[in-house]
């Protein structure tokens, strides 16, 4: 089979298989590897870094665009590799599964991750707000008892020392 797998004679040869996929999403994954015996849909979804909410579009992508695109390459290797790819496409789906409920968990991970920071920053946020508030309480306090210490040591006189100097 080595034989017929035109990637293996040259550079020349990687990049026309290579191009035959070259319009696809995601279609730096393909230049990445150097033989199209290497392709695999899971691999092929890690690498586009796919989000869960978007598994239905990637299935989509990868049945009517990819798949496609090595039938009708007019490449006979990616004629063959579009044979083994669609057999371990309906064969995989314990696979496929698998990988989907993976992502989904480090997603929701990811997720609860970013609440508990949010929340984090919030309750600093409160705490700093209820020491400022503490700060203005007492400050204000201080001002009233220091501005009746003064009239109390000028013999009850009305006469207060402006607020401001005092703090």
């Amino acid at each position: 089979m080595a034989a017929n797998d035109n990637s293996t004679h040259g550079d020349g040869a990687i990049r026309t298989w290579q191009k035959a996929v070259s319009h696809v999403p995601g279609a730096e994954y393909f230049k990445s590897l150097k033989r199209p015996r290497d392709v695999n849909h899971l691999d092929y979804f890690r690498y586009c870094q796919v989000k869960c909410s978007k598994k239905d579009e990637w299935h989509k992508t990868w049945l009517e665009v990819v798949l496609p695109s090595f039938k009708g390459s007019g490449i006979p290797i990616l004629e063959q590799e579009h044979n083994r790819l669609s057999k371990e496409w309906r064969k995989s789906t314990d696979e496929t599964k698998a990988f989907w409920t993976e992502l989904e968990t480090a997603e929701l991970k990811e997720r609860e991750e970013l609440v508990d920071k949010r929340r984090m920053v919030h309750l600093k946020e409160q705490v700093v707000e209820q020491i400022n508030m503490t700060v203005e309480d007492y400050t204000h306090k201080t001002r009233n008892t220091l501005g009746k210490m003064v009239v109390a040591s000028r013999g009850g006189s009305r006469t207060y020392w402006p607020a401001a100097r005092l703090v």
